[in-house]
C-alpha cells in the first residue's frame, strides 16, 4: 500500500464560491445534489491562532483541478469581483493582526485635518500619516519607550460637497505607560509661534465590543466595505487599504485535509447552534465558542464553514 499521501486542489476563490446561508429546510436537497457529484473531494481545514482568538475556515478541496463540480469560482476574475474579494481577505488579515498584537488597553486613534491643512492628493496624506508616526516615536524615544507598533486605515469622507480625510491608527501604550498626551502633541506642525494643529485628534483606550472579548467590531469599522459605503465613505483609490508597522506578530496558521471528515461537514451544516458549541469546545477544550457561519453553493450543494472560539482566559502581556 503507498504510504503517499493525497494532495488535494485547492486554488479557487472560496468566497465567491459559497455565498448562500445554509438553511435546515433546504438540507436533504443539498446531500442530493452532492450525491450526484462525480467529483472526489474532502473538506480542508485552516486554523487560525490570533492572541486570544482561534479560527477554523473549512472548505472542500478537490483531487483533480478539472474536475471542478458547477458552481466553484475559479481565480480568474473580473476587476470588480477581484477588488471585493481583495478587500474580503484583507480585512480577515487586517482583524487576526489586530488580535495578534494587540490589548485593551493600546491606543485607538482618529485624525482628521483642518481644511488649511487638507493634503492635496494621496501621496501627501500618506506623507502625513508617515510624518505623524515618526513624531509620536520621537517622542516615545524622549520618554525611553521604543517604537510604537500599529496599524493604520486612511479614509476619505464625502460630506456636504467637500472631501475630508480621516486617519485611523491602533498603537500599542506599552502595557499602559505611553501617555495619550503624546499622540495629541504629536498632531501639530511648526515650531514656537508657527505651531499649529493640523486638525482634530481623538486618542481612547482600545476595548473590547461589549461581552465579546475579541475587536472584530472595530476592524470592520475601520475596513468599510467601499462598495457599501461608496455615498458616504470609501477608502481612497490607489492606495492600501490598511498598513502597519514593521515586525508586527504573524497569526499562526496550520492546516489539515483531516481535521473535519465529509460527513462530519455535513452533520455540523444542521447542528443547532447548542450542540455545535459542545462539540467544538470538547474539541479545542482551551477555548469557548463565539459563533459560527456556515453557507453553501446550491449548484454543486458543498459547504463552508467558519467558527471562531476565543481563549478561556484573556492573554496579557
Amino acid at each position: 500500500m503507498s504510504n503517499v499521501r493525497r494532495k488535494y486542489f485547492d486554488s479557487y476563490n472560496v468566497e465567491d464560491s459559497f455565498i448562500d446561508d445554509v438553511e435546515l429546510s433546504i438540507t436533504d436537497d443539498l446531500e442530493a445534489i452532492r450525491n450526484k457529484l462525480i467529483t472526489k473531494y474532502s473538506y480542508k481545514t485552516q486554523r487560525y491562532i490570533s492572541g486570544n482568538q482561534l479560527e477554523l475556515e473549512i472548505y472542500p478541496v478537490f483531487e483533480r483541478p478539472y474536475m471542478m463540480p458547477e458552481g466553484i469560482v475559479i481565480k480568474k476574475e473580473t476587476t470588480a469581483k477581484q477588488k471585493t474579494l481583495n478587500n474580503k481577505n484583507s480585512r480577515k488579515r487586517l482583524e487576526r493582526k489586530l488580535h495578534a498584537n494587540f490589548v485593551e488597553g493600546d491606543h485607538w486613534i482618529t485624525l482628521t485635518f483642518h481644511e488649511d491643512n487638507k493634503p492635496k492628493d494621496i501621496k501627501g496624506l500618506k506623507k502625513e500619516t508617515t510624518n505623524y508616526i515618526d513624531r509620536v516615536n520621537y517622542r516615545r524615544y524622549k520618554l525611553g519607550f521604543p517604537k510604537a507598533k500599529y496599524i493604520y486605515v486612511v479614509e476619505e469622507v464625502n460630506g456636504k460637497g467637500k472631501e475630508h480625510y480621516h486617519i485611523h491608527l491602533i498603537m500599542d501604550s506599552h502595557g499602559g505607560e505611553v501617555p495619550e498626551k503624546i499622540m495629541h502633541d504629536a498632531w501639530y506642525k511648526g515650531r514656537g509661534k508657527q505651531r499649529e494643529k493640523i486638525g482634530y485628534s481623538t486618542v481612547k483606550p482600545l476595548q473590547y465590543a461589549g461581552d465579546r472579548r475579541d475587536f472584530t467590531k472595530l476592524s470592520k469599522y475601520i475596513t468599510k466595505d467601499p462598495e457599501k459605503y461608496k455615498n458616504q465613505q470609501f477608502r481612497l483609490r490607489g492606495m492600501k487599504l490598511w498598513a502597519c508597522s514593521i515586525g508586527l506578530e504573524e497569526p499562526k496558521k496550520t492546516s489539515s485535509d483531516s481535521a473535519f471528515g465529509k460527513r462530519k461537514v455535513e452533520k455540523m451544516a444542521v447542528m443547532d447552534q447548542a450542540t455545535l458549541k459542545r462539540e467544538m469546545e470538547a474539541k479545542y477544550q482551551n477555548y469557548e465558542f463565539v459563533e459560527s457561519v456556515l453557507k453553501t453553493n446550491k449548484y454543486n450543494g458543498l459547504l463552508y464553514v467558519h467558527i471562531r472560539m476565543q481563549k478561556r482566559l484573556i492573554r496579557r502581556i
